[in-house]
């Protein structure tokens, strides 16, 4: 009996060594894991110093002005990988000039990135980008482009963001462009940010890709709980042709990744280019291709497309062209008008949604849409008379069409 207590006593003293042992090696890992004092960037010189600590954790105090065009942040060899928090600072007036940029900085294997973080690899928060303005671009580039506002490449994260103001925009190439509001291609998260406003572009390329997000979307990229009410308008070159166009408001191409809970309202697409050979549009994704994992859940559009391309022109609420093997689709509602304008294409193809019914499901065109003859429906029509879509906030709540109806799931997301 007295051995059975010393025994128990013994045992209790071990547990109270070994939590107290545990308690130490937290405490000590806490410590060791302590987030950096951050770096304050208060005007343009203290911006340019990011390059001097690019794993360094910087934050916005005051909004700011270029005085001329921008110095991008880190290169191929140097990517950003720390982190920023604009507080919801702006940076005004940001310049891309093609005659001030050392392109061999940003060129990897015959594609160049231009961004402000070319290489983005760590995390953006809370940064708004105002009167965005590409100078000279029009030199015919032997490389492929990668452009965007805020990267080139973003591998890191992209959260809590503003673009608004963005200029004409003008490229040339005799290879491929890819243009996002955010990203030229993304492989990482954008996330709770939005695109205000329209822009302009002008180019001659084999093939562009143009997304308010993301100009192509690659595999494991992420772009959730955003919101735009921006239009895209492409007009005709005198540089040339395009011979394949690719344009969505998420994204332009997506070859594998998730689009989820976002709010494109009206947002439009206009083509009004007859250089353009062939174009697929789509109000979230203009062309699916590749045999990666591909997730489009959740999402609203309503806007106008319309397109003056010729030959192909495939012309969608959610998908211009799908290609890809592996793609699920669930929970769309979409609405506005699809018109082409230029009644000599070779094919016209209004699709909505162009996949077969085992991959789609709850997807549902707004009682007021009214289908060009073309048109093949296979979602269902729902009405929407009782629902106010300005409920469907990105910072609320993940909502979900079942059956008719509309839910809400509230949530929180930690930075």
């Amino acid at each position: 009996m007295i051995f059975k207590k010393i025994s128990k006593k013994i045992a209790i003293s071990l547990s109270a060594i070994l939590v107290a042992v545990a308690a130490v090696f937290t405490v000590a890992m806490l410590l060791s894991q302590k987030v950096p004092d951050p770096i304050y960037v208060n005007n343009e010189e203290d911006f340019y110093k990011i390059n001097d600590r690019l794993d360094g954790y910087f934050i916005i105090k005051k909004s700011f002005s270029f005085s001329s065009p921008v110095k991008p942040i880190g290169d191929k060899d140097h990517p950003f990988k720390g982190k920023i928090n604009g507080l919801s600072s702006i940076f005004y007036n940001i310049e891309f000039d093609y005659n001030e940029l050392d392109l061999d900085k940003y060129t990897v294997d015959g594609t160049t990135y231009i961004g402000l973080f070319p290489f983005n690899e760590g995390t953006i928060l809370k940064t708004n980008f105002y009167n965005v303005k590409y100078s000279n671009f029009l030199s015919a580039f032997d490389t492929n482009l990668n452009i965007g506002v805020v990267s080139g490449i973003n591998k890191g994260r992209i959260s809590g963001c503003r673009i608004y103001g963005l200029k004409e925009i003008e490229f040339n190439s005799s290879k491929s462009i890819s243009f996002g509001g955010y990203a030229g291609v993304n492989e990482g998260k954008i996330s709770k940010s939005d695109l205000v406003g329209h822009f302009n572009l002008r180019s001659s390329a084999n093939t562009f890709s143009i997304g308010e997000f993301a100009g192509e979307s690659r595999s494991n990229s992420i772009l959730e709980l955003c919101k735009s009410g921006g239009h895209i308008m492409v007009y005709e070159s005198e540089l040339g042709e395009i011979k394949n166009l690719n344009v969505g408001i998420g994204t332009g191409t997506l070859s594998g990744g998730k689009i989820n809970n976002n709010i494109f309202e009206n947002a439009s697409i206009s083509i009004y280019s007859k250089a353009v050979t062939n174009s697929y549009l789509g109000g979230i994704v203009g062309l699916t291709s590749s045999d990666s994992s591909i997730e489009i859940k959740n999402c609203y559009y309503k806007g106008n497309i319309s397109s003056f391309a010729n030959n192909e022109q495939h012309i969608s609420f959610s998908i211009g062209k799908n290609l890809s093997s592996k793609i699920s689709i669930k929970n769309l509602l979409m609405g506005g008008s699809l018109a082409t304008k230029n009644s000599k294409s070779l094919e016209i193809d209004y699709s909505d949604i162009p996949l077969n019914s085992d991959n789609i499901e709850n997807c549902y065109i707004i009682n007021d849409f009214t289908a060009p003859s073309a048109a093949k429906i296979i979602c269902k029509k729902i009405s929407i008379d009782d629902v106010t879509i300005t409920k469907m906030k990105w910072n609320d709540g993940i909502w979900i069409i079942s059956n008719g109806n509309i839910s809400f799931k509230e949530f929180t997301i930690d930075e």
